[in-house]
């Protein structure tokens, strides 16, 4: 349960001054925390661009099965963007006591432990599968529980994830979860995120 549906419950209870339930299962995308990847990728047939995610998980619920992440890439002119939506099946943990669906988004430290997920994916082609090159903006977005359930949905069904995301929640340009990365097959490759710096990571935050 993400953020914008807690804030829909609270309107529903007048008020969260108590506790929210929290779904048996869910499908979630991630909302906040670091991503990382080569600022400096290399493209090629035997290529991939490792991507990192770090957050810190509710201590009542737990990751069932694969991390999926979707992406979209997108040129106009020189202009390229690439839309990250990493998702997850989720459960609660019914062994936790004392839960609150209104700590699932962004729990105290004390309530959560850290997890990485690391994705590899291909490189970007266009549409006759020629390898793209040069400067990406890398965009995270922010999605309510309800809109990742309605993308998902749409995207299962076979729809490319940059429109079912822009459908369901329009377009997205925060500032702090964005980030630009290059596409070069100059660049050295890059196998594992274990390789990265600091400067391939970047804080996203909550909008």
């Amino acid at each position: 349960m993400t953020r914008g549906a807690v804030l829909l419950m609270c309107v529903w209870l007048g008020g969260c001054d108590v506790a929210l339930p929290i779904p048996a299962e869910f499908d979630a995308a991630f909302a906040h925390g670091l991503v990382c990847m080569p600022s400096n990728a290399t493209t090629g047939a035997d290529e991939v661009i490792p991507v990192r995610f770090d957050f810190c998980l509710y201590r009542c619920l737990t990751l069932d099965g694969e991390q999926r992440l979707r992406s979209a890439w997108a040129c106009s002119g020189p202009v390229c963007e690439l839309t990250l939506l990493a998702t997850t099946h989720v459960l609660r943990v019914d062994s936790e006591s004392d839960c609150d669906g209104r700590d699932i988004e962004d729990p105290a430290a004390s309530e959560c432990s850290d997890v990485s997920v690391e994705i590899l994916m291909s490189p970007p082609r266009d549409d006759e599968g020629e390898f793209q090159t040069g400067d990406f903006t890398v965009r995270i977005p922010y999605l309510t529980l309800d809109d990742a359930k309605a993308v998902l949905k749409r995207v299962d069904a076979g729809e490319p994830v940059g429109p079912a995301v822009q459908e369901v929640i329009g377009v997205q340009r925060h500032a702090n979860r964005q980030f630009t990365i290059n596409i070069d097959p100059a660049n050295a490759s890059v196998a594992s995120t274990a390789e990265l710096g600091d400067e391939d990571c970047h804080a996203i935050p909550l909008p």
